[in-house]
């Protein structure tokens, strides 16, 4: 495991070496049929090595973390009772909530009270 970590973090690179550029290739695999066919699109890159297609995966992602943030906080704060019960009411909140943190974005106690 500690292996394929270092094709993505870069720590563990030897182009030149047959092995390496095997396993790169193997893990670049893992990582292309993880994704949608849009994303790969959007992240392919010609003779990339893992480290770089993971950098622009986790670029991608994290770019998008704020947006996130931001469209699930009005969604909480927009969330109304309407004709739910109230354990379907709190699921949805708790759900947000559980998101939000998720991407690092905590709620607190008086904000879910609110």
């Amino acid at each position: 495991m500690e292996y394929v970590f270092g094709h993505l973090d870069g720590t563990n690179h030897k182009p030149t070496n047959q092995d390496w550029c095997t396993a790169d290739s193997i893990i670049k695999q893992w990582l292309f049929g993880t994704l949608s066919q849009p994303l790969i699109q959007t992240i392919l890159i010609p003779d990339a090595i893992a480290a770089q297609l993971w950098k622009v995966i986790e670029d991608l992602f994290h770019d998008n973390k704020e947006a996130n943030a931001i469209e699930l906080e009005n969604q909480l704060r927009n969330i109304t009772i309407g004709d739910s019960t109230v354990m379907e009411y709190y699921t949805r909140i708790k759900t947000i909530s559980d998101l939000l943190a998720n991407i690092g974005s905590k709620v607190s106690e008086r904000t879910l009270v609110t």
